[in-house]
């Protein structure tokens, strides 16, 4: 069986890598546009996640108030799924819809039967040895 401490451990360090990926993505897009929120609301929604994780996982790792940071780490897994499922499954579901779409129109096309001159030149323009 894994250890309580280990499994709030890796929580941990998750939340940390939530944090500074949220962190990143926060400065880049404020290089770009202004927030549509307000900056702190911005703040709290984009880091209440990693925020309950990192406290959470502390809880839990101290053995202090175990319960509060089993529920803080269920919380904030539940909102880094509910951010992140939707992109994974749908990126799985695209690979596996282009995996079996036909490429019919890729195939080429062969010109009319009738068309001879696109092939053939005439006899006295050709390339042949007599000339």
């Amino acid at each position: 069986m894994v250890s309580r401490k280990l499994i709030g451990l890796v929580l941990f360090v998750l939340g940390l890598l939530w944090a500074l990926g949220m962190a990143w993505v926060h400065i880049v897009m404020t290089g770009i546009t202004e927030p549509v929120l307000p900056l702190p609301l911005h703040l709290f929604l984009g880091f209440i996640g990693p925020a309950l994780l990192i406290v959470g996982s502390l809880l839990v790792i101290a053995v202090w108030h175990i319960r509060i940071g089993i529920a803080f780490c269920t919380i904030a897994c539940v909102l880094l799924t509910w951010w992140i499922g939707p992109d994974s499954v749908l990126s799985v579901i695209d690979i596996g819809v282009a995996s079996r779409t036909s490429n019919h129109s890729m195939k080429p096309t062969a010109p009319l039967r009738s068309n001879f001159s696109v092939f053939a030149m005439t006899p006295c323009r050709g390339l042949s040895p007599s000339r």
